[in-house]
């Protein structure tokens, strides 16, 4: 997951670890934690391939599948969305594999720098050189850690499909506004990327009136459609309340510090992370999660991979389930989940409830179609503070789409307008309210209380 401390961005991956069988390593015996019955909805079957692990790729609303509630109109959609797939962030100290995004070169005009003639056009291109001295410390290729890949673009271009299929007569008014983390440095661009490759599949479906489309940021320092650390301090501090005092993460984290040092054993990664003082597996997650969805070999140890001294496919799925653990833990049901939420990302839903009030005012600048790109840690509160429960609050996989619709019932026997919600193309299921026709009274009520009173104040250490 991605969390900001100023300029930079500091991963806080939630960690999936899933329980398998023993490890033998050495001839010493390693005892991991066993699940009984392990969460079948970690991979999903693919025609003619191999099953796909579900995090890889989230699936996609359909308009032949789509159906629209009766007797209403549909006034407004708020898509919420997580960026495609991307490289790892954390750079292991040896990698043996290549990673390739020159598809993904960016033309960019020089505005502000015309010379009366043609505006100037650059290409930004990443490139990882075989003799550059410090090469050694990265993977070869032409990505960066972090960045946005092919097959992430390609997933949110079949997206933009879906919607613009979808929402047609929404999109065709005119009014679409949309908004990306900021972009600042190649970590955070995989949002603007997505945004754009988003906008390019609606645009191949019904042209969007309005053009250039402005993508909308604002600086990393204040942003609030993400945990940010560096302006809300208190959000590391409930971070660290949730692992030091909450009984069943700590039990958690000793039912699996065998697998911890394990994983550091192979990968060479104790001192690098500080493994022993660090009470979370997000960074495991984010090296094994981005080999995994990308099909490339699980680590090794240098030179060790004959005799089998690698990251186990049994390692892997511990990382995958108990790490939906934890994003439910943290997000849903831990005993700091609620303030969380809150100092995360209630500004932004404050947001979110004045777009929708616009319909209700029939305000003359009222958004018809809204576009919010983000990270996991975008998704992830959002769930938690929509009442996500089981798989849906599982950790959010690449391309994760909230589809939030505000309707008006045409036969006005109760309150004309309310709101559906459907996640990775199913009805969320909730239990305060039937988001499949929640009236927007309830679902304003039920929001508003992850919406701050004095953010400031609220995030200050206590």
């Amino acid at each position: 997951m991605l969390i900001t401390r100023g300029s930079v961005v500091v991963l806080s991956v939630v960690l999936f670890l899933f329980i398998g069988s023993a490890l033998l390593a050495h001839g010493l015996y390693v005892p991991l934690v066993v699940q009984q019955q392990p969460d079948q909805t970690l991979w999903e079957s693919r025609e003619n391939k191999a099953p796909e692990l579900a995090y890889c790729h989230a699936s996609t609303p359909d308009i032949e599948t789509y159906k629209r509630p009766k007797d209403a109109k549909l006034l407004q959609t708020i898509a919420v969305i997580r960026h495609g797939d991307r490289l790892p962030i954390a750079v292991l100290p040896y990698e043996n594999i290549t990673w390739e995004c020159a598809s993904l070169d960016q033309n960019i005009p020089a505005p502000g720098f015309n010379n009366g003639r043609e505006k100037l056009q650059t290409a930004l291109h990443m490139s990882v050189p075989g003799d550059n001295p410090f090469s050694a410390a990265i993977w070869s290729g032409s990505c960066a850690p972090g960045q946005l890949t092919p097959k992430g673009a390609k997933q949110h271009i079949k997206l933009g499909k879906a919607l613009g299929d979808i929402y047609e007569h929404l999109i065709r008014k005119g009014s679409v506004k949309v908004r990306s983390t900021d972009v600042c440095d190649i970590l955070l661009r995989r949002t603007q990327q997505s945004a754009e490759a988003l906008l390019a599949g609606v645009n191949s479906r019904v042209t969007i009136s309005r053009q250039p489309v402005v993508i909308k940021t604002v600086p990393l320092r204040i942003e609030t459609m993400v945990p940010n650390t560096e302006a809300c301090p208190r959000v590391i501090q409930l971070w660290h309340d949730d692992q030091e005092q909450d009984v069943e993460w700590s039990s958690y984290l000793t039912r699996n510090e065998g697998l911890r040092k394990r994983l550091d054993e192979i990968m060479g990664t104790e001192e690098l992370w500080d493994s022993a003082n660090y009470r979370s597996f997000d960074r495991y997650y984010d090296v094994i999660a981005g080999r995994t969805c990308n099909d490339k070999p699980l680590p090794c140890s240098p030179g060790r991979a004959a005799n089998g001294d690698c990251v186990t496919n049994e390692m892997a799925e511990q990382i995958f389930e108990n790490g939906n653990w934890e994003t439910n833990r943290l997000f849903a049901e831990g005993p700091f989940a609620k303030e969380l939420v809150t100092i995360s990302i209630g500004d932004w839903l404050r947001e979110i409830r004045n777009l929708m009030e616009a319909h209700e005012q029939r305000n003359e600048d009222r958004v018809h179609f809204a576009l919010y790109s983000g990270h996991d840690t975008t998704v992830a509160p959002l769930l938690g503070a929509l009442g996500a429960r089981g798989r849906q609050m599982n950790w959010p996989p690449y391309a994760s789409n909230i589809l939030i619709e505000l309707w008006e019932q045409a036969k006005v026997d109760h309150e004309g307008l309310f709101v559906r919600v459907l996640y990775n193309g199913e009805p969320l299921d909730a239990e305060w309210c039937d988001l499949s026709r929640c009236s927007l009274s309830e679902f304003k009520k039920h929001i508003g209380q992850f919406v701050p009173v004095e953010l400031v104040k609220e995030c200050q250490l206590q």
